[in-house]
This record gives C-alpha cells, structure tokens and sequence, in this order.
C-alpha cells in the first residue's frame, strides 16, 4: 500500500479521513498538525518511539495508521473517549477520526429524522462488548464505530478488528504506579520528540476530588508546570470554591488558571454544537490548550473506586463524561492523555489491589474512599484532608432525563 497526503490548513487541526482504495493506494486528507511519513501517520502520541511509527503495538493517545505487511494498520486511542469512524463502499473505504469530517468527504449527511445518535454514541459506557457499533446515514449507509482497537484493512478492502494488547495483573502498589509512570514518561517523551512538526508540553486538570489530583501526580513526575481548574463545582454557589484545585496544583509546583465552569455561555455563537449539544465548560480552556497533552482523570470514578464486586475487563464506565470532546480537541489541537484508563482493562487486579491489606492506610472515612488514587496524591506531598472529602461535580446537564447523556462527577 502507498500512502498519498493532502494537507488543508483551514481543516481542524489534528482532523484527518484516509480514503483506502482497492488499487492498494491511500489517500490521507488531514489538517495542519497531523504528523505524516513514508509509512505512517498520526495525531496524538505513543509509548514507543516516534521515528518507528508503531502506533499499533503502543499505548495510543490519538489516531492514526500505519502500513504493515501491506496492509493499511489505523488505531484508535486506548481509552473510549474516542473513536474512529468508518464507511464501507464497494471500492474504497473511509476512515476518520471526525465525523463531520468523514461525513464531508463522504458526502453522507446526517439523518435529521433520527434521534439516538448522541444515545448510541454514548453507549460505549456498557463496555466493547455491548455499544451500538453503527449509526445510519440519511442514505442507509452504515457509519461503523471502533473503539480500543486496531483495525487493519488489506488492499481487498477486508476489514479485521483486531483487539489491543493485553495488559498485565498489577500484584502491588508500585507495580501499577511504574506501569503509569512509564507509560505516561514515554508518551511525554514521543509527543516532544525533536523529528514532530508539532511537539506538546504537559498540561494537567485538578480538582478538589481524587481522580484528576492523582492523573496531576504524574504530570508532575515529566515537569508540568502549567493546571486548569474550575472554581465551582454543580450546585455551588458564586463565591464558593470548593471544587477548585488552585491550593494542590501551588502543594505540587504548578501555576493554576481557575475558570468559571459556566463561562462558556459568554462567548458568541453556541458553543454547545461542538459539543454534540452538551455542556461546553471545557471550552473556556481554549486559549491555553494548543500544542498540550493534557492530563484528565477521567473513568477514575470506576477503576479507582473501593468496589471489587462489578468489574470487567470490556471498560465499563459509570458515565459518557469525556466523550463529547473529540471535534474541541481535534480544532484545537491538544493530545488527551486520561491517566486511569492506563492498564484499565486489568481492572480487576486494580480494584483487588485497592481492597488489598496493602492499600488499608489510604481507605479512609470520607464520603468515598479511593485509596489508590489517594495514596498517589497524599505520597505527592499533598495533605490527607485537602482533597477527596466529599464528591462534587462540574459537568453541565442539559438534558438530565436522558439515561445516557448527562455529564457527573467523573468529569474532574
């Protein structure tokens, strides 16, 4: 297979649809910030090195493809924030990592008759094994959803999925916080690397809660210097500052930004359509995330939580938050690096470790007890009682009636 590029610079940044064709040729259209090479390319960063290319056989943050044996490899990121979307025509196939995009290339159009799209997207919380795997186009076309996979595509336009690697049973503390650190480290160490077109500082979320303090130990760990928080969590109100990280992001070395998490509703247009119609309090991070691999805690809420009774390997999550951020990050052009969703699919290992006699000083009497997540941060330098108390949310409902469509508190 020969790869062929064709750059826009008015596309979103990180945005890109390979055309596979049965002649063996591949036609990437993609935005500015893409990184192309003889025999790959991507939008994001992995735990191997970039010169080599292998986003399939690393630990993925973003997409892209790569040729092996002949065959076009594309991956989608390991977490389920995101996923690839593709069509399957008689003569070529399209890939992509936007679906306005794919949707433009295509020239498929949304069927504005059909009302699920935002629920079955958002069915990726029941796990790999169960989320709705395509959506119809107003054609009848079929526009098939991947998830935490690799795909590969032969010159016969043969579709294979094949699942990511296996992760290992974490059997201690230390060996589940060196398998994040080092992954974390590499990843770092790919998306600066000196051969980029466009290389990423570390930027990290904090809150008052667990999850994103203990994603920050690790950005601290590869030199972040740089925080966002929100000042209010849901339910607060003005003047009150609960939810904000400002006090444990300085505790680690770090400047902070606080935002208003409803500021987004002063800015012009409707910033919601980006946002698939959900709450767009990220987008108030505009300014400060070009060119950031940016540190969340998100699924947190389910593979730190102190319950070993529903585990699975298949990534169920508590809730979709996170997933309405893909157009955002792709125009704007920032790498997401969710820090739990790392060896997440060894999640029963991780919540045995978390009830385990070695984990007993970090269970604590709180309104919820995380004691991975806690020992991470209180072993950071941060005290026992400023952060972790009581459970708080900032993500903006719309719609709460709707079973699968409403942010909560595993946001940050």
């Amino acid at each position: 297979m020969n790869l062929a590029y064709r750059k826009y610079d008015d596309l979103p940044r990180l945005a890109w649809c390979a055309a596979i064709y049965r002649s063996g040729n591949v036609d990437v259209a993609h935005g500015p910030w893409v990184e192309t090479g003889d025999d790959f390319f991507c939008e994001g960063a992995w735990s191997g090195k970039f010169s080599e290319g292998d986003l399939s056989g690393s630990v993925l943050m973003g997409s892209g493809g790569h040729i092996v044996n002949r065959a076009l490899v594309v991956a989608t990121p390991n977490h389920t924030l995101e996923r690839l979307y593709m069509l399957r025509y008689k003569n070529r196939i399209l890939v992509s990592n936007s679906l306005p995009f794919i949707l433009a290339e295509s020239g498929e159009e949304i069927d504005p008759q059909y009302l699920l799209y935002t629920v079955w997207l958002a069915s990726i919380i029941d796990g790999l094994k169960s989320y709705h795997r395509w959506m119809p186009a107003k054609s009848g076309a079929r526009i098939w959803l991947y998830y935490h996979c690799n795909i590969k595509i032969g010159a016969d336009l043969g579709v294979e999925e094949i699942p990511k690697g296996a992760v290992q049973s974490f059997k201690s503390f230390n060996s589940y916080k060196s398998c994040l650190t080092n992954i974390t480290e590499a990843i770092f160490k790919n998306s600066s690397d000196h051969n980029r077109s466009v290389r990423y500082r570390p930027v990290t979320t904090i809150s008052s809660g667990y999850d994103s303090p203990a994603a920050a130990v690790f950005a601290k760990n590869i030199g972040c210097k740089e925080a966002l928080t929100f000042s209010q969590g849901r339910g607060e109100k003005p003047g009150q500052h609960e939810d904000s990280g400002a006090m444990i992001a300085r505790q680690l070395g770090m400047s902070v930004k606080e935002y208003d998490r409803l500021g987004y509703l002063h800015k012009p247009g409707c910033p919601e359509e980006e946002f698939w119609g959900y709450g767009a309090q990220e987008s108030v991070w505009e300014d400060e995330l070009p060119g950031a691999l940016l540190f969340t805690g998100f699924h947190g809420g389910k593979v730190w939580a102190n319950d070993p009774s529903n585990t699975s390997p298949h990534i169920i999550r508590l809730d979709p938050s996170g997933h309405n951020l893909t157009e955002f990050r792709l125009r704007v052009g920032w790498i997401h690096m969710p820090v739990p969703f790392i060896g997440c699919t060894s999640q029963a290992s991780i919540c045995q470790l978390t009830v385990s006699e070695e984990m007993a000083p970090w269970s604590v009497d709180y309104s919820y007890d995380k004691p991975i997540a806690r020992r991470l941060v209180e072993e950071a330098g941060i005290d026992r009682d400023a952060f972790g108390i009581k459970k708080r949310a900032v993500g903006v409902i719309l719609d709460s009636n709707r079973l699968k469509t409403g942010l909560t508190a595993e946001t940050y």
